[in-house]
């Protein structure tokens, strides 16, 4: 019901990541052509399973979902400079409150190489966000 204002609320606080380019950040359904080098990002905000808080004159629903964020660098160039990203960008989202929308502990996977010539590390974040 709130998906706009989490996205809003989660990509405010990704463009306060310092030295971030917002040229390097897409999000699913967008054409979007990757940089010849350095690290790029997908973007994904997924609703899951909402849960009612309560119940008076209006319903306080927790909308739960998910964050995702896929982080890209150009296979043989190591995992090095990724995996450094990819952690200060997590710790970056890790345990924050932005007014409604609480995250809760981010955890980095390492995907490997995506198939399209990309190493690839994912940041998943969960949250919740009380209406």
């Amino acid at each position: 019901m709130n998906d706009i204002l989490i996205e809003q609320l989660i990509t405010s606080h990704l463009l306060k990541f310092p030295n971030i380019d917002q040229k390097r950040i897409t999000k699913p359904n967008v054409n979007y052509t990757p940089p010849v080098t350095g690290v790029w990002l997908r973007v994904f905000v997924k609703s899951t399973v909402n849960k009612v808080a309560s119940v008076t004159v209006e319903p306080c629903v927790i909308e739960n979902g998910l964050l995702i964020i896929q982080v890209f660098d150009r296979e043989n160039n190591g995992t090095g400079v990724v995996k450094v990203f990819a952690s200060a960008l997590a710790g970056h989202f890790n345990c924050k409150q932005l007014g409604s929308l609480n995250l809760w502990a981010a955890t980095i996977n390492d995907v490997g190489l995506d198939g399209n010539g990309f190493y690839q590390f994912n940041i998943s974040v969960p949250y919740e966000f009380l209406n």
